[in-house]
């Protein structure tokens, strides 16, 4: 799933009568890695055609995207990626309120667990689930029953921090970042390009990046390597270290509240599964 967002931010550049531009964003829904933007005058059709023709130029192949319901984004979408479902925040919000509804009856259970997994066993990319079966002998669905309640724990600990680590948390630190260049007058590209590089590469508490993610593999890279255009090199791993462990619940934890998998218990008693 990519996120389509899209965030006014101050610069004097030529051509902007209130002194503001616009950034078109997307990003990948799992691990917040910016997968291109597009800047222009104003929030346009114009924009979002021209970062969309841009994915599908490089090859990105996506059949899921979620957006706030505007009817350009819809056209874009429709126009570049046809076979492609176009989800609004409803959904996302919706999909939040199932897991929480799950949490609040039985915290530990397997429903959760399996739900995570089946996210995961959907996604294209398996690079992580590769490593730990050639590496380490385990498979995915082994670390995380293994450790339930971290998961859980890593779970709620996004909920409770949304703002800062989900969707919401790009958004405000670009604008917490940009809302201070409201002199800038130059061609803002470069200190956009900086700045995101900077957050797709800056560790988690865990060790690993949102580059990490994305590319389901734990590597290492500087910013003067990945400004360069210079590939990542994957990390030598202990199988016994908590990294890998981290990495899976992490990674589960994100897949868990995509919204492309809803429950039929309509979040009612009666049809809960979990009794």
């Amino acid at each position: 799933m990519i996120y389509l967002i899209g965030r006014t931010f101050s610069c004097s550049k030529q051509g902007s009568a209130d002194n503001t531009m616009f950034l078109a964003v997307a990003l990948d829904g799992l691990s917040s890695v910016v997968l291109g933007y597009q800047i222009g005058k104003a929030n346009t059709s114009g924009v979002w055609f021209s970062l969309l023709d841009r994915l599908a130029g490089r090859g990105v192949i996506c059949n899921s995207f979620m957006a706030n319901g505007s009817k350009i984004i819809e056209e874009a979408v429709s126009a570049i990626f046809p076979y492609a479902a176009l989800r609004i925040n409803y959904h996302r919000a919706y999909r939040d309120k199932e897991v929480q509804c799950c949490l609040s009856r039985l915290p530990i259970n397997n429903k959760l667990v399996n739900d995570a997994i089946r996210i995961y066993n959907s996604l294209k990319n398996h690079n992580l689930q590769s490593i730990l079966e050639k590496g380490y002998n385990r498979k995915f669905r082994d670390v995380l029953f293994s450790s339930q309640e971290e998961f859980i724990n890593k779970v709620k600990d996004r909920f409770a921090n949304k703002d800062k680590i989900r969707m919401e948390g790009f958004t405000k630190a670009f604008q917490s970042r940009f809302e201070k260049f409201h002199m800038l007058k130059d061609d803002p590209y470069p200190l956009i390009n900086g700045w995101i590089a900077k957050f797709m590469l800056t560790p988690f508490e865990g060790g690993y990046s949102r580059l990490s993610l994305y590319r389901q593999i734990p590597c290492d890279t500087n910013f003067t390597n990945f400004s360069c255009g210079d590939l990542p090199h994957e990390m030598e791993i202990n199988p016994d270290s908590p990294f890998v462990k981290s990495f899976v619940i992490d990674t589960a934890a994100r897949g868990l509240q995509l919204p492309v998998l809803f429950s039929r218990c309509e979040m009612k008693f009666d049809k809960c599964s979990l009794f």
